[in-house]
């Protein structure tokens, strides 16, 4: 796809791409991708099983470096940044949600998010983290569920734990690794709405999916399909 420029884009891939391995075995799982996320839109990525999408989310939240090419967060390359430089710049921008929502079973929703709250700045109190939490907790819709552990609550009231403790510190940028796989479809749509919700804060959202029922809920579409990113036309979604 064409390389994307905006000054105002959260983070921006730019013909960057990732190899494993060396040599003759080395193989390509992303191919000069260029992206700009930017806020209040919700992206959608798209493509089948080890097409690269997973690393494409993963180079855009600093989770992976790319073997090539330019990722820019706040006017710099961060791919170039040293590695004790990372975990600053990814806390204050990203906040993530996975597949298996990856609580602590020990620990009630309020202590959950306010441990996340806490590891991304320790200088946080531990009562002012748990008053966050709760905020939080009732934003998504479980004020009265915050002090069940993860094994009391049902499939979606967990991800919206895993919402909660993404939106932990006020990221401007929130990344979903297959979000609602593990879902019903009538709660995976619901977490979809919550999702879909938090653009209009001016946060963005982007949500690695093989669903293209959720398609109806993003203002753009990329297909990831052998490491090669394309933009979706309008006429193809609707296809």
């Amino acid at each position: 796809m064409e390389m994307e420029t905006n000054m105002n884009a959260i983070v921006e891939a730019r013909v960057v791409s990732k190899l494993y391995g060396a040599g003759e075995t080395a193989v390509t799982a992303l191919s000069e991708a260029s992206l700009a996320v930017r806020p209040g839109e919700l992206l959608l990525i798209e493509g089948p099983s080890g097409s690269g999408k997973t690393t494409l989310l993963s180079i855009l939240g600093l989770l992976l470096r790319p073997t090539s090419g330019q990722l820019l967060i706040e006017g710099q390359d961060a791919a170039r940044l040293p590695e004790k430089a990372l975990p600053r710049l990814r806390a204050r921008t990203f906040g993530f949600i996975f597949q298996g929502f990856n609580l602590f079973p020990a620990l009630d929703a309020r202590d959950n998010v306010a441990l996340a709250i806490r590891m991304k700045d320790p200088k946080v109190r531990s009562s002012v983290a748990r008053a966050e939490a709760e905020r939080l907790l009732t934003m998504v819709g479980l004020g009265e569920r915050m002090h069940h552990v993860p094994g009391d609550l049902s499939g979606g009231q967990k991800q919206r734990v895993a919402i909660a403790r993404a939106l932990g510190g006020d990221p401007p940028l929130i990344l979903g690794d297959e979000p609602t796989a593990a879902l019903d479809s009538k709660t995976a749509l619901a977490v979809m709405d919550l999702l879909r919700g938090l653009t209009r804060e001016g946060r963005g959202v982007v949500v690695v999916t093989h669903d293209h029922r959720l398609r109806k809920y993003a203002d753009r579409v990329v297909r990831v399909d052998d490491g090669h990113v394309e933009e979706l036309r309008a006429d193809a979604l609707a296809a």
